[in-house]
């Protein structure tokens, strides 16, 4: 609930500013919520990669995490326009110590259906990505990631 203390007039733009800002406020913590999640999911796929992560992180090592040097832009599913489909995939993906992308699958939230064939789409386009490879002190490693992949028409 919001609630504003003034000494003096409202106006109505203010109120309205006032209800805009705790919009978005609950949409960021939405936003939070969502990436907490598919961190957790992230983490569950890939155990071995994220124990080493862990464990790197509490003896204080120097983790430098992968930098992307190319993306490519999922195709977005013809199906999937002829019905005017849009949603986000959340892909998680494991990046070795040459940059390349390992492994990648997507990240199902139940309170978010998407289109089957966008999961393909998405997973595809992440798998032909290239890295900086990460390093824990000064040596290339495997890392863990996971990114939302959004289709969206632009009409």
């Amino acid at each position: 609930m919001l609630i504003l203390v003034t000494s003096g007039c409202v106006t109505q733009e203010q109120i309205q500013a006032a209800k805009d800002y705790q919009r978005e406020a609950v949409r960021r913590l939405a936003n939070v919520d969502i990436q907490i999640r598919m961190g957790e999911r992230a983490n569950a796929l890939y155990p071995a990669v994220h124990a080493a992560y862990v464990r790197a992180y509490n003896e204080g090592k120097q983790i430098i995490s992968p930098k992307p040097m190319s993306t490519v832009t999922p195709i977005y599913p013809g199906g999937a326009q002829l019905k005017l489909a849009q949603g986000v995939v959340w892909v998680a993906f494991v990046v070795g110590p040459d940059g390349g992308v390992v492994e990648a699958q997507a990240l199902v939230d139940e309170g978010a259906p998407v289109d089957p064939s966008f999961i393909k789409s998405a997973t595809d386009a992440v798998k032909c990505w290239k890295f900086h490879p990460g390093t824990m002190d000064g040596v290339p490693t495997s890392f863990g990631l996971y990114v939302p992949v959004s289709f969206q028409l632009r009409l």
